[in-house]
């Protein structure tokens, strides 16, 4: 039996976890193996865009042709998306339209994601986080960097199942106040630095630990937490965000 004989045999399960461990663009490439591979992608959930898919296309595509390629991966899904992870943080990485961004989330929302992470650095546009994000059912965790939060959608609406969220650089529009009501699952929260915290109240009945990036010079951003969550029982302070990004890490490995 020849090894791509053998890579054929293998059982479904086994193929997608070994698509897994590989960056996207090559675990597109599996579907020219055979057909079989070729199903396992397409039913494959866990799409990572990253430093290393971009770097790829910096260095032999032109930006519209990334953009593309990830409209092309999302629909050729032909089962849920549990995964989705875009990470654009390098100043030569493409730079997507509003309209990509709620095109992109519209999908995953209704592909049943449940882990979500999106991370997009200046100096880009800020990007508004679209509604579907904001009432889909299914996540229950949720990274934001970059982008404005702002809240035209019902408060009882949003955040329904996140269990643990975490925060950085992200703006809140003065219309969000009041919606921490609607966090009923929320267990961790993880807050970097973010303009507008103020018009938000976290009153979370679930929240149980609490991981925040503080200045000593400001002191109004803690008019963001309700009095009475006096169920947290692991609180965790600092002023070096590189120490609380490393314990968001280990929190991520042992989960």
């Amino acid at each position: 039996m020849t090894r791509h004989s053998r890579r054929s045999k293998l059982p479904a399960d086994v193929k997608d976890l070994i698509l897994t461990f590989l960056p996207t663009r090559d675990a597109a490439r599996t579907a020219l193996l055979s057909t079989n591979w070729m199903n396992v992608w397409y039913n494959h959930g866990h799409l990572v865009f990253d430093s290393d898919f971009f770097r790829f296309f910096r260095l032999t595509h032109h930006r519209l042709d990334c953009i593309k390629t990830i409209n092309n991966v999302l629909m050729l899904r032909a089962g849920q998306v549990t995964k989705f992870e875009l990470h654009i943080n390098h100043r030569d990485d493409p730079t997507p339209e509003q309209s990509d961004l709620y095109r992109w989330c519209l999908f995953l929302s209704r592909k049943g994601i449940v882990e979500l992470e999106l991370s997009i650095s200046y100096p880009r546009p800020r990007y508004t986080l679209p509604n579907c994000i904001l009432s889909c059912p299914t996540i229950n965790l949720l990274l934001l960097r970059g982008f404005v939060l702002d809240c035209p959608v019902e408060p009882r609406n949003v955040f329904p199942s996140v269990q643990l969220l975490v925060l950085e650089d992200v703006e809140f529009k003065p219309n969000v106040s009041g919606i921490a009501t609607s966090f009923p699952n929320l267990k961790e929260l993880v807050l970097f630095p973010c303009d507008g915290i103020s018009n938000f109240v976290f009153n979370a009945p679930k929240l149980t630990g609490l991981g925040a990036i503080v200045s000593p010079y400001v002191t109004d951003e803690w008019g963001c937490f309700a009095l009475h969550q006096t169920q947290i029982q692991t609180l965790l302070l600092s002023t070096d965000p590189l120490w609380v990004s490393l314990i968001i890490y280990c929190h991520y490995i042992f989960l």
